[in-house]
């Protein structure tokens, strides 16, 4: 879960990056996002149970 934090961390900051190709830190961003949301969700299914 520390590593998915990490990532978007790092995918919100490479959007202010000028010199790549702007669809994937976006990418980077949305999957990165949808990874810690997983974990959140199980962590708290799995503390909810």
């Amino acid at each position: 879960m520390l590593l998915g934090v990490l990532a978007f961390v790092l995918a919100i900051m490479s959007l202010r990056e000028e010199n790549s190709f702007k669809i994937f830190p976006y990418l980077a961003t949305l999957s990165s996002f949808l990874v810690t949301g997983v974990w959140i969700a199980l962590y708290v299914v799995g503390f909810l149970l």
